[in-house]
């Protein structure tokens, strides 16, 4: 694993806190392209479902699983960890993932305290990993960071908003950020009970630059944990046709590792630049000073030689 970004700070430098940032993130981005990069070939093209508080996430998490295994709740966030379904032929690698908590259940085993990987032998999708990410909107900052780190090692989002949520601005700035990455990503409306509210979220989509129409989820009430046959609508053919077909499967990850690899070097290579303007105005600094020290030890000199006389100087000495 690469460990450059392994750097202590001053904490006294007045630029401690924008160079922190960047160390970070330059952290982040090459841990995960130092995991990425080492998955065979054939590893399970990573889904991720990202979305923010109440949209019901985990009920479609639920529902493309074909059993519950997110915590569906009231309580918000009800998301607190990512959770993983998982082809038992991934477990071993996904457990060296630097962005999971340690743990494996499946469905033969008793032991649910960590339930982070969740192993169904009867998927029907065996090359295919989905993670449910804690809530990008969340008060808990912890969340927010899981949802970024994922955000990065995935091959595609699926983006759930609801009719309440669409337009808030967190899930226009997760949008905004898979546009720039030129990620490929699905999404949902869900609790949709209005079609004025999911034209114009189609219409709000096509004017930012994407294409194709969201998948549409009308309201239930009350909300389901699981919403039965979901996963056999034709608006997630294009998730599954990805995980589907060996050849759709490579171009992804193949586009995915090209975009982390660019996208992580501008991450190192703005840490570095701010690093060396940094080191330039110390520096610059330093040099100030000697200067200042230099004309301050010349002036005290110069003083000197005017209040005292030769005949003192000669004594003295």
């Amino acid at each position: 694993m690469l460990t450059m970004m392994d750097v202590a700070i001053d904490t006294r430098l007045g630029t401690w806190d924008s160079l922190e940032q960047k160390r970070l993130l330059a952290d982040r981005m090459t841990t995960a392209w130092s995991w990425k990069s080492r998955l065979r070939r054939s590893f399970p093209v990573i889904g991720c479902l990202m979305g923010g508080t109440g949209t019901g996430k985990s009920t479609i998490f639920n529902s493309l699983a074909g059993k519950q295994i997110s915590e569906v709740s009231k309580r918000r966030p009800s998301t607190t960890r990512p959770m993983v379904l998982a082809p038992s032929s991934a477990v071993d690698e996904l457990l060296t993932c630097p962005f999971l908590e340690t743990g494996v259940a499946s469905d033969a085993s008793a032991d649910k305290r960590h339930p982070t990987i969740d192993v169904l032998a009867d998927f029907a999708h065996p090359d295919l990993v989905l993670v449910d990410t804690p809530d990008f909107d969340s008060a808990e900052i912890g969340h927010h960071v899981i949802a970024n780190n994922f955000f990065l090692i995935s091959d595609f989002i699926i983006l759930v908003t609801s009719q309440e949520k669409y337009a808030d601005f967190t899930a226009h700035e997760v949008s905004r950020k898979a546009l720039e990455w030129d990620k490929t990503v699905m999404f949902v409306m869900n609790k949709v009970s209005s079609d004025a509210a999911y034209d114009d979220f189609c219409q709000n989509l096509s004017d930012r630059g994407f294409k194709g129409e969201p998948v549409r989820i009308e309201r239930l009430e009350p909300s389901p944990s699981i919403i039965p046959g979901l996963a056999e609508r034709s608006g997630f053919g294009p998730l599954f046709a990805v995980a589907d077909s060996e050849s759709n499967r490579e171009h992804v990850r193949s586009h995915e590792m090209r975009v982390l690899r660019q996208h992580t070097a501008q991450a190192v290579g703005s840490f570095i630049d701010a690093i060396d303007r940094e080191e330039e105005r110390i520096a610059h600094v330093n040099r100030r000073i000697a200067a200042i020290e230099e004309q301050v030890l010349s002036s005290m000199e110069e003083r000197t030689h005017t209040v005292v006389s030769r005949e003192t100087e000669v004594h003295i000495r």
